[in-house]
């Protein structure tokens, strides 16, 4: 049924268009239907027609200009790469070839001579003399010879293109070891690098051809081709595994810092987006008893598309980026207000299956006026839910899925599938900042490599530089930067291996920060971003603050996201008066109410002082919340309900508390010697007379000294 008002006479719907700011169906009743179906806020021109299924087709398809644009792109980045690969044998051919095309010519520099400027020829070593023509012939040679990396480069990178198609193919990926897929994986990511390790190999297949042998066997006379084309295939191998290496420390690092929390989260949400399914396909059956409703089984909705290729972790992660998804035709989740609403509605549903409403038992504390809440139960929940599953729902879901207790309300519910949106989207960005320290590994690593080969290059004949004279100066430059820079260098390292390999919060965590051996300083941080050098924080009163990790590293830091459910001490003073029948009352009282609660798991009442001068047993008692540690404000608001629970039961009990009007006197302790003898002595006999004296008159003695009694 729809929920939209008729319109009157004259007026089209979709006439009134939302005010700036103003959701569409805003306005609703939502007694009469949901808007789940509607967009958050209003497009631009909402009261149009929509578009054809022609139109959308075409807006679909890319333009001429898009499509020249790409494959502009696309050349140009080929020749860039071709480019860079061929720079090095280019090089060496116009260094060394020229002394093998014209033995006249010991080197290219050589056939310039004492003139100046870009001219090949030189003065001529015979009789025969150099001329133009030699020019225009040497020329031409260096072309050729030049062509010959050229084509060998195109076919490497032809090649190339065919092997990454062919170990592509999911099924043979799922034949291969993980490392090997890994290796692939880091080879196929970079374009330059198949085609340098494949490039000695088409070079040796092009020297063993006959139509061409003759050039290529001159090109490999030439001293530095053959050690050119090896340090190409070197460096790229070098980059690759560094990738593979790198990506294989990523993924042990990964699985060991978001392992049992994205499978927690996904199994949690794959659970949500069950019983929506259930739920829908009642309904359906409901509306339509006649016609058989298949069972939404899977309840995957946009999350069941294929992921080849990835791991286990990669396929949860990816799955739970993006809004929550509930499936079974619920429209996607992508903020906190819609989550919500979503799950009023699965709740509403849920409340039509009379096999799982129950009414909770009265709790002790609730007013005889109070309306009774409808709730399901938690395990007959997930087990309608996955009736027509072949596999059994985990043994632990249920608890770990609905913390608040067996029965499950409406609120309950909904914080449920709010905690599922909030844990999805902290797990996603907490993934995203990893991998941004991951990249700047990387990175720093390519560097250092880049550098190491370039060193490695300057070594090559064809390059005339003495590296051993510009190693003093180097030295001397590094000595001195250290030196300055030391402290920062450190400093920078550790901090990386605190936020990269340590990782002691995540984005979303709350956090207590200390200084070792004292109190906590900063309460209640909630960790906003993590980057190299610093972390962002939120406080409790949503200030933002900037802490560099090198001084968190220090301090003493309680994580209270990664920490169990939560132990409280309340601390509750009882009158000394009391009797002890009303004491044991009290307690049983207090424990029978922690636990019908739902909010507490189980609670230990125990008396830790007796400070009979001022009155009172101090009654330590000990809950354990059903919450989470970093649910704050629910922990601390179930304690404000205990403590008030209490309050009220001693009033209800005559239990009052009254500070003594006179307080005690404490005697000092006795002395030690032959004072001490003294003074005991002058005590016992003022008790004996005393004694005798009361005993005379038949009368009782104060201060609790019985008759006959000897100090």
């Amino acid at each position: 049924r729809a929920a939209e008002e008729r319109p009157k006479s004259g007026e089209r719907i979709g006439d009134k268009r939302p005010k700036s700011g103003e959701r569409i169906g805003d306005k609703l009743d939502p007694i009469l239907g949901s808007t789940d179906h509607l967009p958050v806020w209003a497009p631009k021109g909402g009261d149009k027609p929509p578009p054809s299924q022609l139109t959308r087709l075409r807006r679909m398809m890319p333009t001429f200009s898009e499509c020249s644009l790409s494959l502009g792109v696309l050349l140009l980045r080929e020749l860039a790469g071709a480019a860079l690969l061929l720079a090095v044998p280019v090089a060496v051919i116009l260094v060394e070839a020229p002394s093998k095309i014209d033995p006249r010519c010991m080197s290219l520099s050589d056939c310039t001579g004492a003139v100046t400027g870009p001219k090949l020829y030189a003065e001529p070593d015979d009789s025969d003399g150099w001329g133009p023509d030699d020019d225009i012939r040497l020329a031409q040679y260096l072309i050729l010879w030049i062509a010959r990396p050229l084509y060998s480069l195109a076919a490497a990178r032809l090649l190339s293109l065919v092997v990454i198609s062919f170990l592509s193919i999911p099924s043979l990926l799922r034949t291969l070891p993980g490392i090997v897929v890994l290796l692939l994986h880091s080879i196929f990511s970079m374009p330059l690098c198949p085609p340098a390790i494949l490039f000695p190999a088409t070079n040796g297949v092009f020297r063993l051809l006959y139509f061409d042998r003759l050039t290529w066997k001159r090109l490999y006379e030439l001293p530095s081709f053959v050690p050119a084309s090896m340090w190409m295939l070197a460096a790229a191998l070098a980059f690759c595994l560094l990738d593979a290496a790198v990506q294989f420390s990523q993924n042990q690092l990964a699985l060991k810092h978001y392992e049992d929390r994205s499978q927690s989260a996904y199994e949690q949400q794959a659970a949500l987006r069950k019983v929506a399914a259930a739920a829908k396909s009642c309904e359906r059956r409901r509306a339509y008893p006649m016609r058989p409703s298949p069972r939404d089984a899977a309840g995957e909705g946009l999350l069941s598309r294929h992921l080849s290729g990835l791991s286990k972790l990669q396929q949860q992660l990816q799955r739970l980026a993006g809004p929550l998804d509930l499936g079974s035709e619920l429209a996607e989740a992508a903020s906190l207000c819609q989550a919500r609403r979503r799950a009023q509605r699965i709740f509403n549903l849920l409340l039509r299956e009379e096999g799982l409403v129950t009414l909770p038992p009265r709790r002790t504390g609730r007013t005889s006026g109070e309306k009774e809440e409808p709730s399901v139960d938690r395990d007959a929940l997930l087990r309608w839910a996955y009736q027509g599953d072949r596999r059994p729902p985990p043994p632990k879901l249920a608890a770990d899925l609905f913390p608040y207790g067996q029965l499950v309300d409406r609120d309950q519910f909904c914080k449920v599938v709010e905690r599922s949106y909030k844990e999805q989207r902290l797990l996603t960005a907490s993934v995203e900042s990893f991998d941004r320290l991951q990249k700047i590994l990387l990175r720093g690593l390519q560097v250092l490599v880049a550098f190491i080969f370039l060193v490695l290059l300057l070594r090559l004949p064809f390059i005339r530089i003495n590296l051993v004279s510009m190693l003093i100066p180097l030295t001397s430059a590094l000595l001195v930067f250290f030196s300055l820079a030391g402290g920062l260098v450190a400093e920078v390292f550790s901090s990386f291996f605190f936020t990269y390999v340590t990782r002691p919060y995540d984005i979303g965590d709350r956090v207590y920060v200390a200084t070792p051996g004292q109190g906590p300083v900063l309460y209640s941080l909630i960790v906003k971003d993590i980057e190299v050098m610093r972390t962002h924080f939120l406080t409790a009163n949503g200030e933002a603050m900037v802490v560099s990790n090198s001084s968190v590293k220090n301090m003493a830091l309680t994580n209270l996201s990664r920490s169990g459910k939560l132990t409280l001490l309340v601390q509750l003073m009882v009158p000394a008066a009391t009797q002890s029948s009303k004491i044991n009352e009290l307690l049983d009282a207090i424990a029978t109410f922690a636990v019908e609660s739902g909010e507490w798991s189980e609670c230990e009442n125990q008396f830790g002082e007796a400070a009979l001068d001022k009155g009172h047993l101090l009654l330590n008692i000990w809950p354990t919340s059903v919450l989470a540690a970093h649910d704050i404000m629910g922990v601390y608001g179930a304690k404000s309900r205990l403590l008030l629970f209490a309050h009220a039961y001693m009033q209800a009990a005559k239990i009052e508390y009254v500070l003594p009007v006179q307080p005690l006197r404490e005697s000092a302790a006795p002395r030690t010697g032959f004072g001490g003898v003294v003074e005991q002595a002058l005590s016992a006999a003022a008790v004996e007379k005393l004694t005798k004296k009361g005993s005379a008159a038949g009368s009782n003695f104060p201060f609790g000294v019985a008759r006959g009694a000897r100090s």
